[in-house]
């Protein structure tokens, strides 16, 4: 009686848009689309980004009509076309869903229930995920070791587990305040992986965050590696990016343990950058990652090299 009383609550109080980003998924973006359409708890909204699509992409998603909003902008990157989704959206909310994945019918339904029963104190709300791949499926929360009792579990600072070896929360499950979100300066474009996981950083840090049972959406590899919008990096690229992300978060109003542990997660980024560039017989590039890794926490190097990683 409590559930159904909340999930009518949630009808009257709850509104989501819904920012679907896809580039080059003409023959995916419609099973996305209709995983959002065929929801027990229907948005008000459902915004898709094509990033600069060179298939009929376009067709694909007018042939929904007004029921979809068709967003194009030139190819910028997973954060920039989020980003541009949740500029043009017109509610509190904000749920994420890529073009290959979908949603399980009652995703938004718990979102809003969740929301509804927290008075919405939280800036981030997030489900499991589902992981489909060639080698079977798999729950993201279990591969990462993570659990929560009861329907939801809030935390008033999300800190501990935004700092999680792996963040238990992934975009397609998630829901946002907006406000929180443009507090928090939102995606940065600049940053054309781990867009995802710098977000949650900068809303989980010394932030409510509530973590919802149940698996939310399912993601599958469907997609061929080239049409994802997020990249995919060799390791100097990824290394990079790490130390972007990190470098933005030390600029931040950090609790000190926070700080501590984002400086070793810089440090550690650095020497293995270092360590790369030794390989490859560039010393000179090799001495400076190793010199800003020692100067900003000296036992993370010390510590590796005495262990020779």
């Amino acid at each position: 009686m409590i559930s159904k009383q909340l999930s009518e609550a949630a009808d009257k109080m709850i509104q989501m848009s819904v920012i679907i980003p896809t580039y080059n998924r003409a023959y995916l973006v419609a099973r996305a689309i209709e995983s959002v359409l065929a929801q027990t708890e229907r948005p008000p909204e459902i915004i898709v980004v094509d990033d600069g699509s060179q298939d009929n992409t376009r067709e694909q998603v007018t042939a929904f009509g007004n029921q979809v909003f068709y967003l194009h902008q030139q190819n910028s990157g997973a954060a920039a076309a989020r980003h541009a989704g949740i500029q043009a959206a017109a509610s509190t909310w904000a749920a994420f869903l890529d073009s290959d994945d979908y949603w399980e019918r009652d995703h938004l339904e718990r979102m809003a229930r969740a929301i509804t029963a927290t008075e919405g104190q939280a800036s981030l709300y997030f489900a499991d995920t589902m992981v489909h791949t060639s080698s079977g499926n798999e729950s993201y929360w279990e591969r990462r070791g993570f659990a929560i009792t009861g329907e939801f579990e809030m935390r008033a600072d999300a800190t501990d587990w935004v700092l999680l070896p792996g963040q238990p929360m992934l975009l397609q499950s998630s829901v946002v305040n907006r406000d929180a979100y443009f507090a928090a300066d939102g995606f940065w474009a600049s940053l054309r992986n781990r867009e995802d996981t710098h977000l949650f950083y900068k809303l989980g840090l010394r932030a409510t965050a509530c973590a919802v049972a149940g698996v939310g959406a399912h993601m599958t590899d469907d997609d061929a590696q080239e049409n994802r919008l997020t990249l995919s990096l060799d390791k100097q690229q990824g290394h990079t990016y790490r130390i972007m992300m990190f470098n933005d978060l030390l600029s931040r109003d950090l609790a000190p343990p926070a700080r501590r542990e984002i400086r070793r997660r810089l440090a550690s980024a650095h020497f293995r950058l270092a360590r790369l560039h030794m390989i490859r017989r560039k010393w000179k590039t090799a001495v400076s990652h190793l010199w800003h890794s020692l100067t900003i926490d000296p036992q993370v190097s010390l510590k590796r090299i005495r262990k020779n990683e």
